[in-house]
């Protein structure tokens, strides 16, 4: 065998056996630690969990129930956390929270989602991929739980930060389309929606800045790593994407404002059109219903009468004209 073909061969194996990992198994060994994640397990999975890992009945609970509020509960040989991340649905356009249960031991962590998240998959492919290297290189790499759970909540942080960059972004094409006159009822309709999911986003994720800055002090006393300055950077992260979200709510308010204040103006307009047309039909509208009465009226019988009364109307409309003209530049 060439030396071109064994290289090719030691890729192909690592290939088919990271695929194997990712797709059939819900377990990864990286170092001498094992991480298990599951999406959305039955109460079979769970309970197979807890058994195996001898986990506390409050963790069985946590992990089976749907839970609201983020929080942190340390044990005396694991520590369990519940945070939430939005998760963009298409169908609707909205956010849906997706609940993350993370439960770290001394040489293992596991990780639950209520939905399918590609970017957690990624995180374990690239773990394992990089595995002969953290096994080669331990002095350098602190592979522990503790690490690794900031490499999965730095990586959430870092897909929220891409999320919050498109609604920048639609933010500035709304801008663009309001000011070209190109709204309509899309606009709003879209502004809502951008401040319902800023809302949602905000809500649900603020109170995490608690959870960071109770682990910093919680988990030394677990693991002997000086990695405290990892979970410095993400409560760093959390500020600016609290800020971030702060300020384009700051901006879809002053949209939403903008847009209100245009179709105001653009209504005043409508029913300002509206006025003249009524008030030029009025006088036409007068004069054939006092000329349509059956009673006898001036130059009734006269020929000129038609070409008069249209004179007549001619001469009440230019004033009208001036007039509601002076009136309308004078706003």
């Amino acid at each position: 065998m060439s030396l071109y073909g064994y290289f090719l061969f030691l890729k192909l194996t690592r290939y088919f056996s990271i695929l194997s990992v990712m797709s059939t198994q819900s377990t990864i060994k990286v170092w001498t630690i094992t991480w298990i994640h599951l999406t959305n397990p039955d109460r079979a999975e769970i309970s197979e969990l807890v058994e195996t890992y001898d986990l506390h009945e409050l963790i069985e609970e946590d992990l089976v129930e749907l839970n609201t509020q983020d929080k942190i509960d340390v044990y005396e040989n694991n520590i369990a956390l519940v945070v939430h991340f939005p998760k963009f649905q298409n169908i609707n356009n909205k956010y849906v929270l997706n609940e993350l249960n993370i439960v770290l031991g001394k040489d293992y962590i596991i990780s639950v989602t209520r939905y399918s998240t590609s970017h957690i998959n990624d995180l374990r492919e690239k773990f394992v991929t990089d595995s002969d290297q953290f096994k080669k290189n331990d002095e350098h790499f602190k592979i522990t739980p503790y690490f690794m759970l900031y490499e999965i909540i730095n990586t959430m942080y870092d897909k929220l930060s891409r999320m919050l960059t498109r609604i920048t972004k639609d933010g500035l094409q709304i801008e663009e389309d309001i000011f070209n006159q190109r709204y309509n009822s899309q606009v709003i309709s879209s502004l809502l929606i951008k401040k319902r999911n800023l809302s949602f986003i905000k809500h649900n994720f603020i109170s995490q800045k608690e959870i960071l800055e109770e682990l910093t002090t919680t988990l030394p006393s677990f693991y002997e790593e000086e990695l405290v300055i990892y979970f410095d950077d993400l409560v760093s992260k959390h500020d600016r994407i609290v800020h971030t979200v702060d300020d384009l709510t700051e901006n879809i308010n002053s949209l939403a404002d903008t847009y209100n204040s245009l179709m105001s103006i653009r209504m005043n307009d409508t029913i300002l059109l509206l006025t003249v047309v009524t008030i030029i039909l009025w006088t036409m509208t007068l004069i054939a219903g006092i000329y349509g009465m059956n009673v006898s009226l001036p130059f009734g019988s006269h020929p000129q009468t038609f070409v008069g009364i249209i004179i007549a109307l001619l001469i009440i409309w230019s004033i009208q004209y001036i007039v509601l003209k002076r009136i309308i530049q004078g706003r």
